[in-house]
Formats: structure tokens, C-alpha cells, sequence
């Protein structure tokens, strides 16, 4: 009965998948008018930085600075200057004791958002936020107004063999694609303009179909997470950070990372993966050329200068 269920998952996964790349992979709306106050910006989010690995170091909990912040670190010692977030990860033994402790621990302003422990929050991806800092952004809702934060990433596990790496993969997407379509408004980039044909007919059959009404978030998070956390990395010693823009490039032997080694960023030390500079490399390639100013990410953030409520 599993393997039928897991077939089952298997084939919905390759079927919608198309669809669901077509909807996710434009969600970053690069509209200028928001790339203010970066300096700003990235100083409160170091200032989380600083909370988070305060936490981890305190309980002995592994984390690594990864992909852009990662990048930040080995190509420019700090964060890189175009860039508004930064990204952690953590192996999930670590990240539940983390969540555990931290909601405990975790000192003022800073919060932590997570679909566990925050009502009405719905993203996977766990944030570490200033309560008393806000950003207004263009990359899912023209206007949304949100704290400043950072993100931590659960490094999960991936089957060694083949057969089953290739059902657990589409089983990923799958209950990813789910996730998207239980609340499309809130994970569709409203601004973007001049979309493809495809993309507007695949907008259009979301909406069509209402999927939102039989399917729900919080469910739809929980599956995924049991999911996701099906595999052990410990086990099968192989990576992934499955909820990451590079995916399927940030599949590793667990000894990429390793115990992790310190560096400078900017002034605050910090822990990055063993074999940094080989990850860097599967991820972006000549990871130490500056791309050309026109492919520079950005998240599209406003610093504001009153609170949420003002």
C-alpha cells in the first residue's frame, strides 16, 4: 500500500510539476523603486545574526551560513552588497532543538516565525525577525509590509539509492506544488508584468479550479514536512536544502559540511561548510566573478521609518 501511495505521489509530482515551476520560478519582482536603505537593512539583519548564533553557541546547536550569505562570506567577508537577506541552515536534529529552545530563549524585538509556532504564518521556510524593524516589498504583494529577518533553512536527507531518490524527489515537488496552490495569492508575485502565454494559462487554471478551497495550508505544511523529514542525512549521507531557489544544486555528501570551520563575516564569526568553496562552485560556478549589475539579486525591499501599525 505504501509503494502505491508513494507511486501515486510520484506521477502527480512529474505531471504538475511543469506547472508549478512556471509559477514559483518568477516570484522575485525586481522593481528598482524598492532597492532603498540596503545598508540599513543588512546591519538589522546582522543584528539577528548575531541573536541566532548567540542561541546556537550557547546549546551547541551546528549551523552553517549558506548559498548568497555563504557566497558573501568567501567573496567579500561580509554580506554582498546588493544583498537584503541572509541565509542559515541547519541539520533537522539541530533545527528542532533549535525551535524548541529558541521560543524559549530567544530575546526582544526578535521573534521567530514558524508554521508551528506562529498563527498564521505559511511559509516553510522558518524566519528570525526584528518585531521593532519593517520593510516594505514588492516580491509577493506590491506593498506587503513584513519585519526584517532572516531565513534558517533545514538541511534534510536524500535517498542514496536511484529508484528511491527519484520517487522522494517528486514527492518533494509535489507537496511543494500543494503548498503553492493552497493560498495562490499569498505565493504569487501580483506585479510582474509582461508574463508569457504559459504563464498566464497556467495563473488562469489555478484560478480556475479554486484549489484553495480543497486544499488546505496547514495541512498541506504538514505533509510536506513529514515528507521532508523522512529521509535522514545522518543515514544515508547525502544532502539536500530542498525549500532553496538552487534545489536539485544543493545536493551534498554530508561531508561537504562536515563540523563546519569559523571566517570573518564582515565582524561577526561565524560557522560556513566545510567544503565552502566546493559547494559555491556547484551552486553558482565561477562563484568569485561579479555578475553584471542587471543580474544582481535583490529581494526589492523598502526600509520604513515608522512602525507596522503608523
Amino acid at each position: 500500500m505504501l509503494s502505491i501511495l508513494r507511486l501515486f505521489d510520484c506521477i502527480n509530482g512529474v505531471i504538475i510539476c511543469p506547472i508549478y515551476i512556471i509559477i514559483y520560478c518568477g516570484n522575485e519582482n525586481m522593481n528598482n523603486n524598492y532597492f532603498k536603505d540596503i545598508e540599513e537593512i543588512q546591519d538589522i539583519e546582522k543584528g539577528i545574526l548575531k541573536e541566532f548564533i548567540r542561541i546556537c553557541d550557547k546549546h551547541s546547536l551546528k549551523y552553517f551560513l549558506i548559498e548568497g550569505s555563504l557566497l558573501g562570506a568567501i567573496r567579500h567577508q561580509g554580506m554582498i552588497p546588493w544583498d537584503d537577506d541572509i541565509d542559515v541552515g541547519m541539520f533537522r536534529s539541530d533545527f528542532e532543538k533549535f525551535l524548541e529552545i529558541a521560543s524559549k530563549e530567544i530575546r526582544p524585538p526578535y521573534i521567530i516565525s514558524n508554521f508551528k509556532l506562529t498563527n498564521g504564518y505559511k511559509d516553510y521556510i522558518t524566519q528570525i525577525c526584528n518585531s521593532e524593524k519593517y520593510v516594505e516589498t514588492s516580491f509577493r504583494k506590491l506593498g506587503d509590509i513584513v519585519n526584517v529577518w532572516i531565513d534558517v533553512f533545514v538541511i534534510d536527507g536524500m535517498p542514496q539509492n536511484p529508484g528511491r531518490h527519484f520517487f522522494h524527489k517528486y514527492n518533494l515537488l509535489f507537496h511543494k506544488m500543494c503548498l503553492m496552490w493552497s493560498d495562490l495569492d499569498h505565493y504569487l508575485v501580483t506585479g510582474r508584468e509582461n508574463r508569457p502565454w504559459y504563464e498566464r494559462f497556467a495563473i488562469k487554471l489555478c484560478q480556475l479550479f479554486h484549489f484553495e478551497k480543497v486544499i488546505n495550508s496547514m495541512s498541506a505544511l504538514e505533509r510536506m514536512d513529514k515528507c521532508m523529514k523522512s529521509v535522514n542525512p545522518m543515514k544515508t549521507h547525502k544532502t539536500v536544502n530542498f525549500m532553496s531557489e538552487y534545489k536539485w544544486k544543493t545536493e551534498f555528501s554530508i561531508d561537504y559540511y562536515g563540523n563546519g570551520r569559523m571566517c570573518l563575516f564582515d565582524t561577526i564569526k561565524v560557522r560556513i561548510p566545510d567544503k565552502s568553496e566546493e559547494i559555491l562552485k556547484a551552486i553558482y560556478g565561477d562563484y568569485m566573478q561579479l555578475p553584471p549589475e542587471d543580474k544582481r539579486y535583490k529581494h526589492s525591499l523598502r526600509l520604513l521609518k515608522s512602525n507596522k501599525t503608523n
